[in-house]
């Protein structure tokens, strides 16, 4: 009986150690700097140091699509694009721009069509680079929290697991200046614009026609009208614009889109500063996805938010 407790301990501890070692592997693997989710800490870093700000807020549409230091020059207002991905989803971002935003600030959402609550995993992946960010993650109930929270660590150990016995080779570290990487934590400029995919060449062969389906957005809309009321209640302008599409992908979703239009100019508080049409752009001026611009196509879109946001910049 003894021998068989004494075994029974010592597996214990071996399956206990092994999954340490995991979880150990799979942060410092997570943790390098070429991961991209861990952007947000430098975007937090630089936020911290401004006053009278705008911030461009919303998922990869928003980190390809600005300038944001020539909006910073224009409007005479420091400019920062928190765009990450549209994974870490509309609460999360919502969430976020409320934390970071102060009194006389504008917010600036550029929100995907149907983005909608993210995917959990990149949203802790998030917050293990930067804790604080857990207070943006929404749950709708504990169990939701158990279930996302206990996934997310379970496929930690198993990218730790890979780590141990495949391991990651030698990489050469990407670099804005290559012409071949595009999504490292270092691929953003000082402000938060996205400047990696700026001297790649243009992958070929793109395909923008995918189709959307239809569901409706109320909900969603909602969290936004409680954060325009909560910013307002502080001094936070917030502002809405379409965000930059593929020419193919609005016309191919014109009819589900037209839905989704209806709805927000029906219900959201938020002041819409565009058009739907005036935000598309011919199929060219996108880099890898019907939401990521060209360097042309994001100084297009850039001029077109100036030119609709300068009224509201005294």
């Amino acid at each position: 009986m003894k021998l068989f407790f004494i075994k029974n301990g010592l597996m214990g501890l071996l399956v206990s150690s092994t999954a340490w070692v995991c979880w150990a592997v799979a942060d410092w693997s997570e943790a390098d700097s070429t991961n991209g989710w861990a952007a947000i800490i430098d975007k937090h870093a630089h936020a911290q140091t401004t006053s009278g700000t705008v911030w461009l807020v919303g998922g990869s549409n928003v980190m390809f699509g600005y300038n944001s230091d020539y909006l910073t020059t224009a409007l005479r207002r420091p400019t920062i694009n928190m765009g990450i991905g549209a994974a870490l989803g509309l609460p999360f971002m919502l969430n976020e721009a409320l934390a970071v935003a102060k009194p006389g600030d504008i917010v600036v959402l550029s929100l995907e069509y149907n983005l909608r609550h993210g995917d959990y995993n990149a949203q802790l992946c998030a917050a293990d680079f930067y804790p604080p960010a857990r207070h943006y993650i929404h749950y709708p109930d504990q169990i939701t929290w158990l279930k996302a929270n206990a996934h997310y660590q379970l496929r930690k150990a198993k990218n730790g697991l890979n780590t141990i016995l495949y391991g990651y080779g030698e990489k050469k570290p990407p670099t804005v200046d290559d012409t071949l990487n595009v999504y490292f934590r270092s691929a953003f400029s000082k402000r938060g614009d996205l400047i990696s995919h700026l001297n790649n060449p243009r992958p070929q062969g793109l395909n923008f026609d995918s189709r959307e389906s239809y569901s409706p957005y109320h909900d969603y809309i909602n969290h936004i009208n409680d954060f325009v009321r909560d910013a307002q209640k502080t001094g936070i302008s917030v502002f809405f614009t379409y965000p930059p599409i593929a020419k193919a992908t609005y016309q191919a979703n014109q009819a589900v889109f037209a839905k989704w239009q209806h709805e927000l100019t029906t219900h959201m508080t938020a002041k819409i500063l565009t058009e739907p049409t005036s935000t598309v752009y011919p199929d060219t001026l996108f880099f890898d996805t019907e939401y990521h611009l060209t360097e042309v196509g994001r100084d297009q879109h850039t001029q077109l938010l100036l030119s609709k946001l300068k009224p509201y910049c005294p």
